[in-house]
């Protein structure tokens, strides 16, 4: 079976109507084509997952649940309930970031969000940043660390959230961890273990319902997995039990895999409860299931239009089925275009290429039961008009594109049309149209463009269709953070040890050891610019930190400044130590050392940020007060090969916008759209299915602009 003939058989075989043996060989194959080495981001595996999902998202925003409860499985160890009162998620988590689905288009579904321990596979954060501009509680144990969490509880503690009953259970991990029990207005008790590693720390708890176990229980380590699994399960006695965290993608290099073979040994010797195992996005409805018996009718009087480059497909509803309900949404497949869900009845594909191409078109309930029947016809393109096509899109000199000031640069595109239409060519600046443009190199020499973030956009016409791209351009770098993890290099003297806390800027910082050698902390920064730089200090809180920090400047190998510190009273956070000034294209070096020989205290050294001030300032400034107000955003490491970190840190609640762009002006990721409260926020971008090239960021916050290149090498 591939990946196309298992999602078939798992829209016609549903967990508690379909035939238990043809579901079983789907699901079990999952395991054989990924752990038989089919790369976990290869476009199969993740249209194969992004279509399970978004049906997923389809069902829980048009299902009605006038009784009971219906429980999807995401993905991992993350599960959506919904009753008739409420929904709620635990654990959600997208794989790689993003890639399947948008997480974010849950949070207007989601009346409550729980999380049940640190570990990234347990939670999204762009989830949990949706949840709170909402207004939305995110649930999430004491001691973890975690942004956005609204209610912290702790072992033992009982809450009302959300017209829900919640009670904490310890739950044993390696990071603090909690097991949720919930209980619905509807009176419906659900366990969560969250990733609880023995059946001897589940709770016993009277009458639950579902039980939803991470299936890699193993009693710490002395079981089986199977073993652990049946043991637990006998120990709450559920109605049903379904079992999460299987197959987890990202532990494929090496974790803790439990493969879905495996969890259907679970009940082999039998089990006093139900037992379901899900495949991702799948749905079960306790305590029975609904109307699946009865599917929907097919849709009726199928047709299509091509308008340009755009193939419009169209058709009538279903008639009712014979319980009355009607379809709520419908699923296009069609080769070479892939699968895709909508609730109109009509769909619009951007058209390439000439040629017959079968549709199928399949009509949902509100269930999300697919018709016995669908309706398929033959689409022939034989002909389109279509806009230009822009293949490839750079700067000439990409290693100053994003900083440039009165430096003469050459832009490129290469663009084609598949109607064989001529071209011509317009360049524009900040919407202001610039001489001399009609030709597919423009060489942009402005002295006079002002400091902040410009456009270029190109244009290509075939006199009746244009296509446009956009390059975000900044004239001038006004800050740098550098830190232990910045390509902008860290290196040490002597020998230095490593160091944790949850209130440092990365989690990750060196200190000095219990000695009396003075060993020291260097970092590295290049002054683009002459001028002024205000320096900034982020010194994470620990025990025993100096009273007397020294940062000793030694600009192009010449010591000129020593500015101090007193770590003790200004840990945790931004602290401003100062003004230097520097000469342009500097290579500026900072050594961070105790001022003394005192044994038992130690220096921080976590992050530094210089702030570029356009003007020359003779005399020192040194500013006592942390800083409150500091806006910034860095990215890191550039270049990169397959994950990139944005982070940036908001004083208030304020409009945030962060977007990818790539080469041809195309947003190719959005990290955030939307107000964000006051806070330190992280963004991961995996990109390993991203071709490799040049892209630019956009971060937006309030009145605070700033972009940037960033290139992806593999």
């Amino acid at each position: 079976m591939s990946f196309s003939d298992i999602y078939e058989t798992l829209m016609e075989q549903r967990p508690q109507t379909g035939n238990s043996l043809i579901r079983y060989k789907a699901i079990t194959t999952i395991d054989q084509i990924i752990l038989g080495g089919y790369p976990p981001l290869d476009p199969g595996t993740t249209e194969f997952m992004r279509s399970l999902v978004t049906k997923a998202m389809q069902d829980i925003r048009n299902e009605i649940v006038n009784e009971g409860a219906t429980v999807w499985q995401i993905y991992n160890h993350g599960f959506v309930v919904k009753t008739s009162s409420v929904c709620f998620g635990i654990d959600l988590y997208n794989y790689n970031h993003h890639s399947y689905f948008k997480s974010t288009e849950l949070a207007p579904l989601l009346d409550a969000v729980f999380v049940t321990h640190e570990h990234h596979d347990h939670f999204s954060p762009v989830l949990i940043t949706e949840m709170n501009r909402l207004g939305k509680p995110v649930v999430g144990p004491a001691e973890v660390n975690i942004i956005g969490l609204s209610e912290i509880m702790h072992a033992g503690e009982q809450k009302n959230i959300a017209s829900l009953i919640v009670k904490a259970h310890f739950g044993l991990h390696s990071v603090p961890a909690l097991q949720y029990e919930i209980t619905t207005p509807e009176g419906i008790k659900i366990l969560h273990t969250g990733d609880n590693q023995t059946s001897e720390t589940i709770p016993e708890i009277p009458d639950v319902n579902i039980l939803l176990l991470n299936a890699w229980v193993n009693e710490s380590g002395n079981t089986s997995h199977i073993y652990g699994a049946r043991k637990a399960i006998e120990k709450v006695k559920p109605d049903v039990c379904l079992p999460g965290h299987i197959l987890e993608l990202g532990h494929l290099g090496g974790g803790y895999i439990v493969p879905y073979s495996d969890v259907f040994k679970v009940p082999e010797t039998g089990l006093s409860s139900d037992f379901c195992v899900l495949a991702w996005g799948e749905r079960y409805h306790f305590p029975k299931e609904g109307n699946d018996i009865i599917r929907p009718n097919k849709i009726q009087n199928p047709r299509y239009t091509v308008e340009g480059d755009m193939l419009r497909i169209e058709w009538d509803s279903p008639a009712p089925a014979r319980d009355r309900t009607t379809a709520s949404y419908y699923r296009l497949s069609m080769k070479n275009y892939g699968i895709y869900y909508t609730e109109d009845t009509s769909f619009n594909f951007s058209i390439d290429s000439t040629g017959v191409y079968t549709c199928k078109i399949y009509s949902y309930d509100h269930c999300g039961n697919q018709s016995e029947e669908f309706v398929a016809m033959d689409i022939v393109i034989d002909s389109f008009s279509s806009a230009p096509r822009i293949e490839r899109c750079y700067p000439a000199n990409t290693d100053t594109i994003d900083v440039f000031r009165g430096v003469e640069r050459a832009f490129r595109i290469h663009a084609t049309d598949l109607n064989h239409d001529s071209l011509s060519y317009s360049w524009t600046l900040d919407n202001e149209t610039l001489p001399d443009g009609n030709r597919s190199e423009f060489i942009l020499n402005k002295e006079d463009i002002d400091p902040g973030i410009h456009h270029l956009s190109a244009h290509v016409s075939d006199q009746s269709l244009t296509t446009e791209n956009r390059w975000l351009l900044r004239n001038y770098i006004d800050s740098a953070i550098v830190d232990d993890l910045d390509t902008l290099m860290f290196y040490v003297e002597g020998k230095w040890l490593e160091g944790f806390d949850k209130t440092s800027h990365r989690k990750r910082f060196q200190y000095t050891p219990g000695s009396e050698t003075p060993y020291w902390a260097g970092y590295i920064f290049n002054a683009e610019f002459e001028g002024a730089y205000d320096f900034y200090v982020n010194v994470p809180k620990f025990y025993n930190l100096t009273s007397s920090a020294e940062y000793i400047f030694i600009v192009d190998s010449q010591a000129q400044d020593t500015l101090y510190l007193n770590q003790k009273e200004k840990a945790g956070g931004w602290v401003k130590l100062g003004r230097v000034n520097l000469p342009s294209e500097a290579r500026v070096e900072v050594r961070v050392s105790r001022a003394s020989n005192v044994t038992y205290e130690r220096v921080a050294a976590d992050a530094l940020s210089f702030k570029y001030l356009d003007s020359t300032v003779d005399s020192r400034e040194i500013d006592e007060n942390s800083i409150k107000d500091h806006i910034f955003l860095r990215h890191y490491p550039n270049p990169f090969e397959r994950k990139m970190l944005f982070e940036f840190s908001l004083p208030e609640r304020i409009e945030v916008n962060l977007h990818i762009y790539n080469l041809l002006g195309k947003e190719i990721k959005t990290f955030v759209s939307g107000e964000l409260p006051a806070g330190l926020y992280e963004y991961e971008w995996n990109s390993e299915y991203t071709p490799s090239g040049i892209y630019y960021y956009f971060f937006k916050a309030g009145n605070h602009l700033q972009s940037g290149k960033i290139i992806l090498s593999r």
